[in-house]
C-alpha cells in the first residue's frame, strides 16, 4: 500500500546561482499521523536516492517517490531548500506544502520556482 508522489521544482533566478533541495532533512506528515522523513531513498528516475538535489540557474527537476501512507491520506510536506549566490554558502528556508496548517491529497507536489521563497 502507498502512493507515488511526483515532486517538481524549477530554479529561474536573477539573484542566485544555485539552489539545493535537502531531501534528507525534509519531512512528510499525514493528517492523523506523525512527522516522518521524506522517502528520498525510494525515488525513481534520474534523481533516485539522492539525499540533496542541486539545481543551477535555469534547471528544473522532476522525480517520483513512494509514500508509505495510502493514496487517500491527507499530507503536509516540509521541504528544506537553500540558495547560493556564490556557489559556496547557502541560505536555507523551510517550504511548507500546501501551507503550515493545510493538507493535500495531490499526487504532484510542485515547489514551483525556488527563487520565489527568497
Amino acid at each position: 500500500m502507498g502512493q507515488n508522489i511526483n515532486l517538481k521544482a524549477e530554479f529561474d533566478s536573477t539573484r542566485f546561482d544555485q539552489c539545493q533541495i535537502v531531501l534528507w532533512r525534509s519531512k512528510v506528515r499525514t493528517k492523523f499521523g506523525w512527522w516522518t522523513n521524506f522517502p528520498y531513498k525510494k525515488g525513481y528516475g534520474e534523481y533516485a536516492e539522492q539525499s540533496s538535489i542541486f539545481l543551477d540557474r535555469g534547471q528544473d527537476f522532476t522525480a517520483m517517490y513512494k509514500m508509505r501512507a495510502r493514496g487517500s491520506a491527507k499530507r503536509r510536506y516540509q521541504f528544506q531548500v537553500g540558495v547560493s549566490a556564490d556557489g559556496g554558502s547557502y541560505t536555507f528556508f523551510t517550504v511548507w506544502i500546501p501551507s503550515t496548517t493545510g493538507y493535500t491529497q495531490d499526487s504532484t507536489i510542485d515547489l514551483g520556482n525556488i527563487d520565489q521563497y527568497f
